[in-house]
């Protein structure tokens, strides 16, 4: 969805700022330019890449405009189990959280923790510190 508003916003600046400086928008429409420059772009993209490169390309702009894979609530959450980290890791030292790193599945901090994204996260945690 951010994705379109971002192009629509992207036109809409150019477009008027060049209205806007007196410029006459009919010259700007050149269908057939468009068709040699996108063309010429995506000529390029298929022969300067392989075959894997173009589906993962074409897969990462599906999922582009799906939008994003977290919601607010996720991120909440992770911010919610970081503080709570963090605020052990200063209070009681970097070595109180040496039982959280080694045992994350018992940790008392991932209790209420069940998104995806603060599982990889908490496992994220649990392999670069130790």
């Amino acid at each position: 969805m951010f994705v379109i508003i971002g192009i629509v916003v992207v036109f809409a600046c150019v477009l008027g700022g060049y209205a806007a400086m007196g410029g006459k928008l009919f010259v700007l429409w050149q269908p057939f330019e468009v068709v040699i420059i996108v063309g010429a772009a995506i000529g390029a993209f298929i022969i300067g890449n392989t075959k894997t490169v173009i589906g993962r390309t074409v897969k990462c702009f599906g999922d582009a405009m799906k939008g994003p894979k977290y919601s607010k609530e996720d991120y909440v959450e992770l911010l919610s189990m970081m503080y709570q980290v963090f605020k052990l890791a200063k209070g009681k030292g970097m070595l109180a959280l040496e039982a959280h790193v080694e045992n994350p599945e018992d940790s008392d901090i991932r209790n209420f923790l069940n998104s995806a994204l603060t599982i990889i996260t908490l496992l994220f945690f649990a392999t670069t510190s130790g």
